[in-house]
C-alpha cells in the first residue's frame, strides 16, 4: 500500500463538518465533497445558496450519528450559530454570549391605526371598499383599496391603488373629464 493511498484514506476519514440549525432544518457545511454520497443517502439536498446540505430537523440525530460513525468530525449539534452559517467552526461555549430569541419585527401598520378613511360604498359600516389617507414610507398617500376581515380586525387587501400626493392632484384635475365621459356613456 502506497503512502499516497494511506494519505487519501486518512484525509477522507478526517473531514471536518459543521452542523447548524437552519430554521427547523439541519444544515451541514464544511468540506462536504468527500461525504457527498453519504449525505445523499441520508436524504440530504445540496443547497448552493447556503453552500451546504439541508435535512429535515427530524433527521438531525441520525445524520450526525452516521457522519460520526463513518469517522468524520462534526462540530456543533445542529444548534443555531452565525459562525456555522458562515462556514466557520462555532465559538467555544465560554466565549459565546447568552442571547434571548430574536424579537419579532413590529407590525408596520395596525389595521385600527390605518389613518383617516371613508367607505366608498353606501351602508358599508365596516368599509370593505375605502379611501384612506395615511403616511407610508415617509410619504403621504391616498390609498383606494378593498379591505377584508370583520369589525376591528380589518386588513388591507391586494386590490387597490396607492397614489402619492402629486398623483392624487392629477387625478382630481382629470375628474371633470371622467364625469363628462361617464355622463355620455350612461345617458
Amino acid at each position: 500500500v502506497s503512502e499516497r493511498t494511506i494519505s487519501a484514506v486518512f484525509s477522507r476519514a478526517m473531514v471536518a463538518l459543521v452542523a447548524a440549525a437552519h430554521g427547523r432544518a439541519l444544515l451541514i457545511t464544511g468540506d462536504t465533497r468527500p461525504v457527498k454520497d453519504l449525505l445523499k443517502a441520508q436524504g440530504g439536498k445540496w443547497t448552493g445558496s447556503l453552500t451546504g446540505w439541508i435535512f429535515p430537523g427530524s433527521k438531525k440525530e441520525a445524520v450526525i450519528g452516521e457522519l460520526r460513525k463513518a469517522g468524520h468530525e462534526v462540530q456543533g449539534g445542529g444548534e443555531p450559530s452565525s459562525a456555522a452559517a458562515a462556514g466557520r467552526p462555532p465559538a467555544s461555549p465560554a466565549s459565546a454570549p447568552a442571547s434571548a430569541p430574536a424579537a419579532k419585527r413590529p407590525r408596520t401598520e395596525e389595521p385600527s391605526e390605518a389613518g383617516w378613511f371613508r367607505s366608498l360604498t353606501q351602508g358599508d359600516a365596516d368599509g370593505k371598499r375605502r379611501v384612506t389617507v395615511k403616511e407610508f414610507n415617509g410619504e403621504v398617500i391616498v390609498d383606494i383599496r378593498e379591505w377584508y376581515g370583520t369589525g376591528s380586525d380589518m386588513k388591507p387587501g391586494k386590490k387597490g391603488i396607492a397614489l402619492k400626493a402629486e398623483e392624487w392632484t392629477m387625478l382630481k384635475e382629470a375628474l371633470p373629464s371622467v364625469d363628462a365621459e361617464l355622463q355620455r356613456l350612461t345617458a
